[in-house]
């Protein structure tokens, strides 16, 4: 049952010139960290203005209990709604006596069993804001929802950065219009017997209306009635019975609070135990993942040496084939070099073995034909052998012997000679023969390209080829040391010799 009033003007937008009663309503709902996570409450102190219309130990506003505020998580903050109803007041007197320049600083704590709340981040609401805010019904209620961001305080140092913003509250404001000094108030329907005290409260209208109920209450003869009796039990048992009930509520009510309590303590011990051990287990894996990351590291070292060593062994034996190649190429030439000289030089050889064939047979047939001269000469001779001196004929005949001894022993040299330069040319063939089996075997092989083309060794033997050469020329008498072909071996023996050095 509840008591109606009616306004004594009609209904519309109340005249705010003149002085009303306000309520102002601040409620924290909402809390985000997205930094850090703590067992997060908020806390904020009245400004002075309003600080001085209230009792000390209502302008500090806390919201309990604490509840975990995980990182990028909405949670609800329990208990965070506070009224204040302020004294009558018009709206420019609220707006610069109150509300101007009062700003309320919200601190977002971190409750610790082991040591003291430590403020973690901060914020600010300008209450006046909240006098620009439409209007939410006809009774003149007006309703600012914020979003206020967190600003990190100088003793957090988990947050960096120039901005140093760690998360966001959600704030709602309401400012009620209660009306005027003279308007109505409506106050919930109460029994007259549970608001008297004393007995000096009893007006005497209610001493007389009470006495008319006693008249109508007793009989005749001054005893009470029996249902008169009957409804005041009825109406004493029925108080003694919800005085027991609300004992009993409350009863329920504490016992319902202490289970809960309870539950939510048992639940936030095991979710911190769960946590505790969730982050040493973190921890762990954090630290194989850190260990595991540095052998990694240590085993990408390694790998990139051991490939960088690969490539400067890949390019040291690339450099090496290389230069063996030119080597080798450079061997093959001076090979073809060495043979095509050696060619030419048998060929002069053979020239000139030809042509002192063909003046030893010339030089021969002159002999032979001195021979038959001297035969005829003799024959003549001993034609005339008896005419001549015999001492005379003697002398002639021993000189025709000493120079048929002569062409005798001119004709064996050369013929030496011719028989010496047919076996070094088949000599030399020979090892033409022989020098370019090996040249395409060389070629041929590719551990013998890998190898060292020349040696000092072969080098010493070719000097020495070439000088038993140079002087197997120079036996024969035929070249002289300023001939071509002699400069020609001079300048191959010399070559050698350079390069063996």
């Amino acid at each position: 049952m509840t008591h109606t009033v009616q306004p004594d003007e009609p209904s519309g937008v109340p005249d705010l010139s003149e002085p009303h009663t306000w309520r102002l309503s601040i409620e924290l709902k909402a809390l985000t960290l997205s930094t850090q996570a703590a067992m997060a409450f908020a806390r904020y102190h009245l400004p002075p203005p309003l600080a001085s219309l209230f009792n000390p130990s209502l302008c500090v506003f806390t919201t309990h209990p604490a509840v975990m505020c995980r990182r990028n998580t909405n949670t609800h903050l329990p208990n965070a709604f506070r009224a204040y109803t302020l004294p009558a007041l018009s709206v420019d007197r609220l707006r610069e006596g109150m509300l101007q320049g009062a700003v309320i600083c919200i601190e977002i704590c971190h409750k610790d069993k082991f040591r003291s709340d430590e403020v973690i981040a901060t914020t600010s609401i300008h209450l006046e804001e909240v006098l620009d805010a439409p209007l939410s019904d006809e009774g003149g209620c007006r309703c600012l929802s914020m979003d206020l961001p967190l600003l990190a305080s100088p003793s957090n140092q988990s947050v960096t950065g120039p901005a140093r913003q760690c998360g966001r509250i959600q704030a709602l404001l309401y400012l009620e219009d209660l009306g005027g000094d003279k308007a109505p108030r409506v106050a919930p329907y109460t029994t007259a017997m549970d608001n008297i005290t004393d007995l000096s409260m009893i007006e005497p209208s209610d001493i007389s209306r009470h006495q008319q109920h006693s008249t109508l209450s007793t009989d005749s003869t001054g005893n009470l009635r029996p249902e008169y009796i009957c409804a005041v039990e009825l109406e004493t048992w029925k108080k003694n019975e919800e005085a027991k009930f609300r004992v009993w509520l409350r009863e329920q009510e504490a016992a319902r609070m202490k289970t809960l309590n309870a539950e939510y303590t048992a639940k936030e011990v095991t979710r911190q135990r769960e946590f505790a051990e969730k982050m040493k287990s973190l921890a762990a894996l954090e630290t194989r993942l850190k260990k595991k990351a540095t052998e990694l590291e240590q085993r990408e070292i390694r790998i990139l040496a051991a490939e960088d060593s690969i490539a400067k062994e890949k390019e040291g034996v690339a450099t090496t084939l290389r230069r063996r190649d030119e080597e080798h190429a450079f061997a093959q030439k001076r090979l073809v070099t060495d043979h095509e000289h050696a060619l030419r030089l048998q060929a002069e050889k053979t020239k000139i073995a030809n042509r002192r064939v063909s003046e030893a047979e010339e030089r021969i047939k002159e002999l032979q034909q001195k021979v038959k001269d001297a035969e005829e000469s003799a024959n003549k001779a001993h034609s005339t052998l008896r005419s001549s001196n015999m001492v005379q004929l003697q002398a002639d005949v021993k000189v025709l012997k000493h120079q048929l001894e002569q062409a005798a022993h001119r004709e064996l040299l050369l013929a030496k000679s011719r028989d010496h330069f047919r076996a070094a040319v088949r000599q030399f063939c020979n090892q033409l023969d022989k020098q370019n089996v090996e040249v395409e075997e060389e070629s041929g092989s590719e551990s013998e390209s890998n190898s060292e083309s020349s040696s000092p060794g072969d080098e010493s033997e070719r000097i020495r080829r070439l000088e038993a050469q140079k002087q197997s020329l120079l036996d024969t008498g035929v070249y002289a040391a300023k001939d071509a072909t002699i400069q020609a071996l001079n300048e191959q023996i010399a070559r050698a010799r350079d390069w063996r050095t």
